[in-house]
């Protein structure tokens, strides 16, 4: 398969993009080449902090422009198509942003990209130098603009290498957070989270060669299908995965050999190159990476690419250290030393050396780092000129509970905040605190009354609005709720001046904002006949929702209880086992009675109420039989039904018998019922039992 795509491919040549040498593109050589054609790359201005220059090919141009504002801060903009890729580098600390204004590039406007990066690496290097920050910069975002996907938007981002989950970075690959393995690389990067957020931090590869990744990969945003484990380097048959550069040949900024001589594959080897080049390689169409899914992998990688670091054995860097002093070094000889080394374009005249500090991180422990890094992974400055080996991380101070106006001494942050208090800084103690909290000017009720110096909690606790920390009584206008005539239609009562909440929570009908009693006739609320059927009685001058609530049937406005009828309906009512009918019943009596009432209107002559079915009904203990019984009846009379239609010929009701002991006569009577034997004083053995077994 041919190699695919990836992001480490920022700037590989294009075939039939033609690559003029340098000697043709400098500014003496364009004063030698009047009369011929132009050629399609061009230098404008190039100076000590500002670079300038067009590029044209067929229709198609791209003019670009990358100045030094200050010793770390990089202002650049790329213009193609009408269309403004803007961007802005805080070398200082480590920050960037980028704006694409919406625009979406096209394959081709890629294309001609990276035939840009290809020659502005021609022109800026033909002697291996190191190039000047604000040359380095322009080709380093030239390279994001060529690995994003075609037609995705190019939106604002903002980037920061500072901002790291493996904090802090190891640069130096020998190992720890970020420089081991892959189980330290799972915990540095998150990988199990699928795909990172930007942001992250740079994570570096533990080396150039032959290391082995977590990869992740997917076949749509946020969508994972598959995680194995991926040979990053350029000893490996892999095509430079994970290699930020121009290619796998060396490159002349990115890929700089450590030794400036042949190619070993030496350069900046990171997780989320790694990721993205894995992508692109799912993904790889006409050399550039072309699916949607692979824009996440770039916009992770933009810190790495901004700001990766070679940090290659023989480059003399500038070395910082923790008083902000600086010499030039190699990467290692600095690490050795204690020192932080810079990028291998770094000197001490442009290195801005930052000063460290103590960074105390809950639950992480404590780092020199500087101050900016530390706030911006969530940890707390100790103050400059301190190192972690002589400070504890465990610190307490006062804290706040403002709503209880409480304070309590020696708190942990983490535990405080945790309560939702105020921590107050370590060291602070209550004594210097004030707990209380803030008070203003609470607007309470409808007519306007202002209370001063109240609590928040307070104000909204009684009903009343806060208008704000510090605010005054004497500076609020608190509103007024307008008023109006109130009706009371049941009595024909006006009451003027009335809050139309109060009017309505009153049972009345308020008549508007600012109308009045005078101009207003509150009617007296129409009555009639009310009849409470189930009762068979009426009520005259009933006001209707009076009458509906008490569950009766309003007869209409003006409607008297002398030409009411409000009798309850009736109708057959089925009563008994028997199938008896009762005509002209209520459903009420009927009911009562223990009937099945028919409905309204129902008559005994289309009725035929159900006949229960009739048996023999057993009364085992007296021996008797009653014939034709319901069995309810039976049942509800201690009787023992035998089913229907049985009779009592057939019934045997004679209770069960067995022996009778009567155990101081010492004599016993067989086939005694149980009854007759206990009532002449024996001992009933059981039924079925027989005397020659049963008494001793």
């Amino acid at each position: 398969m041919r190699q695919l795509a990836r992001f480490s491919v920022f700037f590989s040549a294009l075939v039939g993009l033609l690559l003029m040498p340098t000697s043709a593109i400098g500014q003496n050589d364009r004063e030698s080449a009047e009369g011929a054609a132009a050629p399609p790359f061009q230098i404008a201005t190039h100076s000590d902090d500002e670079i300038t220059g067009a590029y044209t090919r067929d229709a198609l141009r791209i003019s670009f422009t990358s100045r030094l504002v200050t010793p770390t801060r990089v202002v650049l903009q790329v213009q193609l198509d009408g269309a403004v890729l803007d961007a802005e580098v805080d070398l200082a600390h480590e920050t960037a942003i980028l704006d694409g204004h919406g625009h979406a590039l096209s394959v081709e406007q890629i294309k001609a990209i990276q035939a840009v990066g290809n020659d502005l690496e021609r022109y800026l290097d033909p002697d291996r130098r190191k190039p000047l920050r604000h040359e380095d910069m322009l080709y380093r975002v030239l390279s994001f603009y060529t690995m994003v996907p075609p037609g995705i938007p190019l939106e604002r981002l903002e980037v920061s290498a500072a901002v790291s989950t493996c904090f802090p970075a190891d640069t130096s690959g020998a190992g720890g957070i970020c420089g081991g393995g892959a189980e330290d690389l799972l915990d540095c990067n998150g990988i199990d989270s699928c795909l990172d957020d930007n942001n992250d931090g740079i994570c570096y590869l533990e080396t150039a060669c032959d290391c082995a990744y977590y990869d992740v990969w997917h076949d749509s945003l946020g969508h994972c299908f598959c995680r194995e484990i991926q040979g990053a380097g350029a000893d490996l048959d892999s095509g430079c995965i994970g290699r930020g550069g121009a290619g796998c040949d060396g490159g002349l900024i990115f890929g700089l050999d450590c030794d400036l001589a042949g190619s070993n594959g030496e350069g900046i080897y990171t997780i989320d190159f790694v990721e993205h080049d894995r992508c692109c390689g799912l993904h790889d169409s006409e050399g550039i990476c072309d699916n949607i899914a692979c824009f996440d992998e770039a916009v992770d990688a933009l810190d790495d690419c901004l700001f990766g670091e070679r940090n290659c054995d023989g480059d003399v860097v500038a070395c910082c250290f923790s008083d902000s002093s600086c010499n030039e070094q190699t990467s290692d000889q600095c690490v050795a030393v204690g020192g932080v080394p810079g990028s291998f374009s770094s000197t001490c005249a442009t290195q801005v050396c930052p000063i460290t500090e103590a960074c105390c991180v809950a639950g992480a422990g404590c780092f020199d780092i500087e101050a900016f890094k530390c706030l911006g992974g969530g940890g707390v400055p100790s103050g400059p000129n301190t190192v972690c080996d002589a400070t504890s991380c465990e610190q307490f101070g006062a804290c706040c509970f403002a709503s209880a106006a409480t304070c309590v001494d020696g708190a942990a942050e983490t535990d405080c905040v945790g309560a939702g208090a105020d921590y107050l800084g370590n060291g602070s103690t209550c004594d210097a605190a004030d707990c209380s909290p803030p008070v203003g000017a609470c607007c309470l009720g409808t007519a306007g009354d202002c209370v001063s110096d109240a609590a928040e909690a307070d104000c909204v606790a009684a009903g009343g609005v806060y208008q704000g920390d510090a605010s005054t009584c004497a500076t609020t206008t608190c509103p007024r709720a307008p008023v109006g005539a109130c009706c009371f239609l049941d009595a024909g009562v006006c009451v003027p001046d009335a809050v139309e909440a109060d009017c309505v929570a009153a049972g009345g009908v308020y008549q508007g904002d600012a109308s009045a009693c005078g101009a207003t006739t509150c009617p007296a609320a129409a009555v009639g006949a009310c009849c409470f059927a189930s009762a068979g009685t009426c009520v005259d001058l009933a006001a209707e929702p009076d009458c509906l609530a008490a569950g009766a049937s309003y007869l209409g406005d003006g409607s008297t209880c002398a030409t009411a009828d409000c009798s309850p309906p009736v109708g057959a009512c089925c009563l008994g086992a028997a199938g008896d009918c009762v005509p002209d019943a209520a459903e009420a009596e009927c009911v009562a009675a223990g009937g099945v009432y028919q409905g309204d209107a129902s008559t005994c002559a289309t009725t035929k109420c159900p006949v229960a079915p009739v048996g023999a009904c057993c009364f085992v203990d007296a021996g008797a039989c009653a014939p034709d019984a319901a069995e309810a009846d039976c049942v509800a009379n201690g009787g023992v039904y035998q089913g229907d239609a049985s009779t009592c010929d057939t019934a045997d009701c004679s209770p069960p018998v067995g022996a009778c002991c009567f155990v101081d006569a010492g004599a016993c009577a067989p086939d005694a019922a149980e009854a007759d034997c206990v009532t002449n004083g024996g001992v009933y053995q059981g039924d079925g039992t027989m005397c020659e077994t049963a008494c001793p």
